[in-house]
């Protein structure tokens, strides 16, 4: 019997979502319709946001981000993962970030919950490999991953992150693991 229950409630279910209408933009709905797909009406999501955080550089000193970034419009290179290195190290160059000083960046590792116990190891870890002063400014640590994935809007953390943003916190295009031409083309455009 709750077999025959719930295949009959599935159906209900089904011709319910097949016979709704979606809102017209002339409804008051509280939000804006841009258009339907099938019999559903589609409104816009929230633009990823550059959340406001306070970081340290690996001098040791708070920083607020995103309005503490270098430039109006900045490049930021998030890692998660230590395994990331090697994609960090291909934007690095694509962008020639180490030797050219005309692109505003900044780079953030935020490592998994938990690992705050470690800041001062990973910090002092980051900060020998890192010879230059002027680079130890710009790159961070920041130790709560999951406010900066909500503000982002991302849920994965498998590949790193490399965003354009702007002291307002305007994400203004974003991209995900090894660089590709498209990828940097877009980067480069939105800076």
């Amino acid at each position: 019997m709750r077999q025959v229950f719930r295949v009959v409630w599935a159906l209900a279910l089904c011709v319910l979502a097949a016979c709704a209408t979606p809102p017209k933009p002339s409804e008051n709905t509280g939000q804006r319709v841009v258009g339907t797909v099938g019999n559903r009406a589609v409104i816009p999501t929230r633009a990823p946001i550059f959340p406001q955080i306070t970081a340290r550089n690996l001098d040791g000193q708070a920083v607020r981000l995103p309005s503490g970034l270098p430039g109006a419009r900045s490049l930021v290179v998030i890692a998660f993962e230590i395994d990331q290195q090697s994609v960090l190290e291909e934007w690095s160059r694509a962008f020639g970030l180490e030797t050219a000083r005309s692109v505003p960046w900044v780079g953030i590792a935020a490592p998994a919950p938990g690992y705050e116990i470690f800041s001062d190891a990973i910090t002092s870890r980051l900060r020998s490999e890192t010879p230059r002063a002027s680079d130890r400014k710009r790159l961070f640590t920041f130790f709560d991953r999951n406010a900066l994935l909500a503000g982002l809007q991302v849920s994965s953390v498998s590949e790193p992150l490399i965003l354009v943003a702007t002291r307002d916190g305007d994400v203004v295009t974003m991209v995900r693991g090894r660089p590709t031409t498209e990828k940097i083309r877009r980067l480069r455009s939105a800076l």
